[in-house]
């Protein structure tokens, strides 16, 4: 199992106009009007959430999902995301991420949250918010050993 094939982070690209039909959708125009962010387009979307993390409170998460693909885009703030195999957790990685990031999380990957500044976030998800589909990881600093590999 490798961890990268679970997880993908990037920035949302600043588009000149829009792409043609059926290209991907998925960039930012700015207008001296506002800011237009296209997140996804084409897959339906069956959970959607707005989450605070407030800094000084470590990780939030510490969990993973058997069946829930979880895309997370960062609205403000900074904080470090921390992605590990339960299985394999020398294969982990730990990632700084900010406003205007994109970060996608595939079932089976642990993840942990925490805000260096107070972040906000949009997190959704083609499947419904289903609780008995989070399992716990608790033990996340014995997991990591430390701050695992910085991408």
């Amino acid at each position: 199992m490798k961890i990268r094939n679970y997880v993908d982070i990037k920035k949302i690209p600043e588009l000149e106009s829009l792409p043609k039909y059926p290209e991907p959708l998925l960039g930012q125009i700015s207008k001296k009007k506002g800011n237009i962010i296209f997140l996804h387009n084409g897959s339906e979307i069956r959970y959607i959430s707005i989450i605070e993390f407030n800094e000084g409170f470590g990780p939030r998460g510490n969990h993973y999902h058997t069946h829930k693909h979880e895309y997370i885009y960062v609205l403000s703030g900074k904080g470090k995301v921390q992605l590990w195999m339960p299985k394999n957790p020398t294969e982990n990685i730990v990632c700084l991420v900010e406003k205007g990031d994109l970060i996608y999380v595939k079932p089976g990957c642990a993840h942990a949250y925490t805000a260096i500044e107070k972040m906000l976030v949009i997190e959704f998800s083609p499947q419904v918010f289903d609780i008995n589909d989070g399992y716990d990881v608790n033990n996340l600093d014995d997991i990591l050993g430390g701050e695992g590999v910085s991408i």
